[in-house]
């Protein structure tokens, strides 16, 4: 049975849950109170970032989550047998075939029957990526499912839906953040008599409320159109708004931060049409200006611009260059072969990021391996080879973290230069920004 604890599976999620740690730069779990302990539970997650999902709740919960997915991945013997391996069984969607759609009721009964033996699974209400900051409306697969369970169990079981919001400060590259909250379950039995006394109205319920509880879990912009131009403005307003209000620059408040101000432009959207495309082409405007500069939004800020910190962070870079070097030199191949492949056999963006960590927790281990081979004759004992061994991806981490403070503190640099020589386009800047910042928050 797919769901039978597996030691395999813990063993294999064990390096998993190890290299997702390394892939990102800061990982926050809130909410993990709301999931009860002995229950049938089903994770619903939102969206945004193909298997990079699964892998987000995958890392956050301690159960041997078992997924829906898309059964274009179970075409040949090989990625079957892994499918199966990860606890991931077929769901066909009508891109798959209309015809291949009554397939989904022997998943489906699968699933059911998981949950009827006090396990967990994992599926998306969407049913396909949201691309965007977006939610899109929900299926009817997870209402679908609890109620064969409930239908099999004489609507004694008490699952529990657990509503699950994944944000990723962005999709693609090494290094990025990601906040996962686990919202307050949604009670099955609560929809059991509704359902029999009309089945198609309790489906539609369920589907309903899970919408609504995951909503406040994620960032998810109302509009299309202007969905690029409010993606600047959130850039621009963001840090701003958390210095206005005392909070610290931690993934949490920024991500509250950023629901905030999304409700504020979508409400300035219903409202004013005109003035909502004004303010968001000023937005994309504004940023554009800054890169042709070489400085990010974040730079135009007096909190940023002091001295103190600048000399500080120089400081710090020179201290730790023969770290970043080292960690650099024993990296830097299988990254760039890594990003080479990617770009280029990859065509959808929102897939990137996936294809990188699936490939890098193979390919990295083998050029480390290789790297250990090379310098052992320098190394007397097995106990300092195994030490070079585990160092490396942990210098490797370190080298991109150095690189990214490098980079920032070449922003403020910069932007310090520009103060220095063109304090009349710098004042400008400031003003252009500060002036945004008030249209968007309204003050």
């Amino acid at each position: 049975m797919v769901e039978k604890w597996s030691p395999g599976y813990w063993l294999f999620k064990q390096y998993v849950k190890y290299a997702w740690w390394l892939f990102h730069r800061t990982i926050v779990i809130l909410g993990k109170e709301n999931i009860p302990t002995g229950k049938p539970l089903i994770f619903a997650p939102n969206h945004p970032n193909a298997l990079n999902d699964d892998l987000a709740v995958v890392y956050s919960v301690k159960q041997q989550v078992v997924w829906l997915g898309r059964a274009d991945l179970f075409k040949n013997r090989i990625t079957r047998a892994f499918m199966r391996f990860v606890k991931i069984i077929p769901a066909w969607r009508i891109r798959d075939g209309y015809e291949n759609l009554s397939r989904n009721g022997q998943s489906f009964m699968t699933a059911a029957n998981i949950l009827k033996n006090n396990k967990s699974i994992g599926l998306y209400p969407e049913a396909a990526h949201s691309v965007n900051r977006r939610m899109i409306p929900h299926k009817k697969a997870i209402p679908r499912i609890v109620f064969l369970a409930g239908e099999a169990t004489q609507f004694s079981l008490d699952i529990k839906i657990i509503p699950t919001g994944i944000y990723f400060d962005q999709y693609q590259d090494f290094g990025r953040r990601m906040l996962i909250i686990f919202g307050k379950p949604l009670d099955a039995r609560d929809y059991y008599d509704l359902y029999r006394r009309n089945p198609v109205q309790g489906i539609h319920a369920l589907r309903d409320d899970l919408y609504r509880s995951l909503l406040p879990l994620t960032l998810n912009y109302n509009t299309e159109s202007l969905y690029r131009g409010f993606e600047a403005l959130r850039e621009i307003g963001t840090v701003p708004q958390l210095r206005k209000q005392n909070k610290k620059k931690n993934l949490s408040h920024v991500f509250h931060i950023g629901q905030q101000l999304i409700n504020r432009l979508d409400a300035l959207e219903a409202q004013d049409r005109e003035a909502a495309e004004k303010l968001a082409a000023r937005g994309i405007n504004f940023l554009g200006r800054l890169r042709s500069l070489g400085i990010r939004s974040w730079v135009v800020d007096r909190e940023e611009e002091k001295t103190g910190k600048l000399l500080l962070h120089l400081l710090f870079l020179a201290v730790t260059f023969p770290f970043f070097l080292f960690g650099f030199l024993f990296n830097a191949l299988p990254f760039f072969i890594l990003d080479f492949l990617v770009n280029r056999k990859v065509k959808q963006e929102i897939f990137r990021s996936t294809f990188s960590f699936g490939l890098g927790i193979v390919l990295f281990p083998v050029f480390y391996l290789l790297e250990m081979w090379l310098v052992s004759p320098l190394l007397e004992s097995w106990f300092l080879k195994l030490l070079f061994l585990a160092i490396l991806p942990l210098a490797g981490k370190f080298a991109h973290f150095w690189y990214i403070l490098f980079r920032k503190t070449r922003g403020r640099w910069l932007w310090k230069r520009i103060r220095k020589t063109k304090p009349m386009l710098s004042d400008e800047i400031r003003c252009e920004k500060e002036t945004l910042v008030s249209a968007i928050w309204g003050d």
